[in-house]
């Protein structure tokens, strides 16, 4: 180990020499042992290209081979970061990149998405995925360049904020556009929703990946690359992108996107009665207009940026001068994150939720879980079930925006109440019991997202299916059918479905669940691909052969979605989770209150009827949630059926 100066300490006796294949790869994996300090290069298999992509499926690919006993924040876990064959192309939006792990969270495949820079910077700099294992017994970061690797020392920066890393590694490593992946100390002390940031302020968020990789004392990886992507016929890509940066600028969606960032959605939620509002007691909260995407744009938007190759820049620069919470500026803030630290919470006060998302940004933290578990402790505290004397005398009264600023520190510390709320809050429901598992809003041990599934029925069926737990991104929302915009290569046989029955949801579900399954491991941003975004699959499809030369149909691309599920659903299974395991919380078969989904209720009736459809039309027995064997067999996963079933 050394403090590094880029010193040559690969072992390329390996199998990645005279890599060649399809455009858009470079061939090669970067698998560094940390247990060993041992760092060599994998060759990438033509196969796994073929059959996975890239991305999350890849990542899916190589967790599969673990088995289900491994411990989460053990040496055997793998940490894993992958690009997909449109990371750092010219295409809008390619520049993303996948983190992947079993998730000490949920015990379960995880993975989370982000963008920024650094996914295209680590193709530029040789490598479609970096694979760690084993753990280090001291702190330590990976620096990687063109081609060379090395495993340096990190004692100075254990416990440092993530801003404090970046510019001391920026400083030490002399080069100001080297691209960081980094934990804070929330992830140090392995919280159990920490997560993974890059650019100071874009997060691989959801899971739990941060405590994998403060588990495996490596804080930082650094990555500087001057390579060129071969692409199999640059011409094509480039027209395919230009038409379908052409077609962002010209969808009303995209333009406030542009305009307001994610925030721009809170309103319109709210008016259609689902805003996540109280730990989901409600709909609607009256305090919406304060912390909506134009009082953010009018009163701290000062500037905006953009990942790697997007004109659609969504990033909002804010700043917060005067206040009990000034001076704070920050890169990002989401309607995910204001939700969470806003209605969830009951709070309006927009400047203590920017101070909450710096401080998540700060220490590593996923802002829906934090809220999330923020928003439980203020319905335990009201119901009596935690007290003054467990909150170290804060009053956790529902819109306490200090309480919700101390508790995140507290969590991030694992001191106080953020002892119990750093679990999780299935975790924290179960060690402080006395009722407060009903209160605890989360899908196979994952905090929900702020969207309410009594509003978009379809969501709810995806909650309660998708694979890494409740994910909003796991399908598409129902607003989508309900307006009647769909993808015309995968669109139902129904132009518009309400939002608010369950009619056509299981259908829906499945066909879009697989869809964003192959995006995932492309790797592009579902603000800048088909039905979000512009165009249509036939683009994507134009896109992947003009950059791999490989000629492929949408069937293949929907195929590819579809085994990716299936594998990742199928090691869920492996962990003993079955058709129980696709619930929801209690809270939802409750009818909203209030607002323009007053008196929906997603009952069990209508969520064991969907199951029943969405099985079915997956080839999953009803009974047990198992995909068929031949079902298996169909998608090229017949090596699965042997650990599946044995």
């Amino acid at each position: 180990m050394t403090h590094c100066g880029y010193s040559k300490q690969l072992d390329l006796s390996s199998e990645a020499q005279g890599v060649g294949g399809l455009g858009g790869y470079t061939g090669k994996l970067l698998n560094v042992d940390l247990t060993s300090e041992r760092i060599r290069e994998e060759r990438l298999p033509e196969k796994d290209k073929i059959d996975f992509l890239g991305g999350r499926g890849l990542a899916a690919r190589i967790l599969f081979d673990l088995g289900p006993d491994v411990d989460p924040l053990g040496p055997k876990n793998q940490l894993i970061f992958m690009t997909g064959p449109l990371t750092g192309t010219p295409m809008l939006g390619s520049g993303r990149h996948v983190v992947a792990a079993i998730s000490p969270l949920t015990g379960l495949m995880g993975q989370a998405n982000t963008g920024g820079f650094f996914g295209s910077e680590l193709k530029f700099a040789g490598y479609d995925g970096i694979v760690i294992e084993g753990a280090s017994e001291n702190p330590v970061y990976i620096s990687i360049r063109d081609g060379s690797a090395e495993i340096c020392e990190a004692g100075h920066l254990w416990g440092k904020l993530v801003s404090h890393t970046d510019k001391a590694l920026r400083h030490e490593l002399g080069d100001e556009k080297t691209r960081l992946s980094i934990i804070g100390p929330a992830g140090e002390r392995l919280v159990k929703f920490s997560g993974v940031i890059n650019e100071r302020s874009r997060a691989a968020a959801r899971c739990g990946l941060g405590a994998v990789m403060g588990s495996k004392k490596l804080k930082a990886i650094a990555v500087r690359g001057s390579g060129k992507i071969e692409l199999s016929n640059e011409a094509r890509i480039r027209d395919v992108a230009t038409k379908m940066a052409r077609m962002a600028r010209e969808r009303q969606s995209i333009r406030e996107f542009s305009a307001y960032g994610t925030p721009s959605a809170l309103a319109g939620l709210n008016e259609a009665g689902m805003l996540p509002t109280q730990n989901f007691r409600s709909g609607v909260f009256k305090g919406a207009e304060k912390i909506s995407g134009e009082t953010l744009k009018s009163d701290f938007v000062v500037g905006v940026k953009a990942c790697y190759g997007c004109s659609v820049a969504c990033w909002r620069v804010v700043d917060v001068k005067d206040g009990p919470y000034a001076p704070v500026h920050d890169d990002s803030l989401e309607y995910e994150t204001i939700a969470a630290f806003g209605s969830l919470c009951m709070n309006d006060n927009l400047q203590s939720i920017i101070k909450a998302n710096k401080l998540c940004n700060e220490y590593g933290l996923d802002t829906i879980s934090t809220g999330n578990v923020t928003a439980f402790a203020m319905e335990c505290y009201e119901r009596g079930l935690i007290t003054k004397s467990e909150t170290g005398g804060v009053t956790f009264e529902w819109g306490n925006h200090g309480a919700i600023v101390r508790t995140i520190q507290q969590i991030a510390k694992r001191e106080g109440v953020g002892r119990v709320l750093s679990e999780g809050v299935k975790r924290a429901s179960e060690m402080i019991g006395k009722g407060a598992e009903e209160l605890s809003m989360h899908v196979k041990g994952m905090e929900i997202p702020m969207h309410e599934p009594r509003g978009k029925k379809g969501v709810g069926l995806s909650y309660a299916t998708a694979n890494r737990g409740a994910c909003h991104l796991a399908a598409v929302h129902d607003a989508q059918l309900d307006a009647g915009r769909q993808i015309p290569e995968i669109a139902l046989p129904v132009k518009q479905v309400s939002r608010l029955k369950i009619d056509w949801k299981a259908h829906w579900d499945k066909r879009y669940q697989d869809y964003w399954a192959m995006v995932d491991s492309l790797v592009a941003c579902k603000f800048t691909v088909p039905l979000v975004g512009p165009g249509t699959l036939t683009d994507i499809r134009d896109a992947i052969s003009a950059t791999t030369g490989r000629s492929i149909t949408v069937d293949d691309l929907v195929l590819i979605g579809e085994r990716i599920y299936n594998l990742e659903r199928s090691y869920n299974l492996m962990k003993g989770l079955s058709r129980k395991d696709d619930t929801l919380p209690k809270r939802f078969t409750e009818p909203l209150p209030e607002g323009g989904s007053k008196g929906s209720a997603l009952t069990s009736a209508d969520l064991d009827k969907m199951l029943d459809e969405y099985y079915e039309l997956r080839g999953w027995d009803k009974n047990t949630g198992n995909p068929r064997y031949e079902t298996l067999k169909r998608l090229g996963l017949e090596y699965v059926e042997n650990h599946l079933y044995s």
